[in-house]
């Protein structure tokens, strides 16, 4: 084999989540990746992929690397100051569809919001409910503002503080549950 690297090689080499890091790189679909194996990155694309691969060596996960995660049926940017939604979250948004009829307008509370996932499908979902969300960081609630597709009312601090003293219908939450030590891997 030449110096020069193709998708075959890396798509044979054990690097984690290889193919997603590929699409990213080259712009290309897992199935094109796969109808054209013997295709030789260019020495962009080489260092963009090394770069990636280093990045998901050192424990980045994908979805920070990718800048993005899907949630129910959206897509979420998220950054290291919100956590990653996770799949088990969407049971919460299920758990709201089947109690709540989406012609009803209530008031709903997501305390410590992160990414938006939660409010942000709420408010998909319910377009006629009024909706805020809190966060103790900044940060966090900067990206969930990003990711807001209907008005939510987002206040920073820490659970119940910041806010007015309104009443809500519905409050949910699904606080971090990872350790601060376990944060990093």
């Amino acid at each position: 084999m030449s110096s020069r690297k193709t998708i075959e090689y890396f798509l044979n080499e054990d690097f984690t989540d290889i193919s997603k890091l590929l699409s990213l790189a080259l712009n290309q679909s897992k199935e094109q990746q796969f109808s054209n194996p013997n295709y030789v990155l260019n020495d962009e694309e080489l260092n963009k992929v090394t770069s990636l691969i280093e990045q998901r060596d050192n424990g980045k996960p994908y979805a920070y690397i990718k800048g993005s995660k899907g949630f129910y049926d959206l897509d979420f940017i998220v950054t290291p100051a919100t956590l990653i939604p996770r799949p088990e979250t969407e049971l919460l948004i299920d758990i709201v569809l089947d109690t709540f009829n989406t012609t009803t307008k209530i008031s709903a509370l997501d305390l410590g919001t992160g990414s938006g996932a939660i409010a942000v499908t709420l408010s998909e979902k319910y377009p006629s409910w009024k909706i805020t969300a809190t966060d103790q960081s900044i940060d966090a609630i900067k990206i969930a503002k990003l990711n807001v597709t209907n008005k939510i009312d987002f206040y920073c601090g820490d659970w119940f503080d910041p806010l007015p003293k309104d009443k809500f219908d519905l409050i949910v939450s699904n606080p971090p549950y990872v350790g601060r030590d376990e944060m990093q891997t």
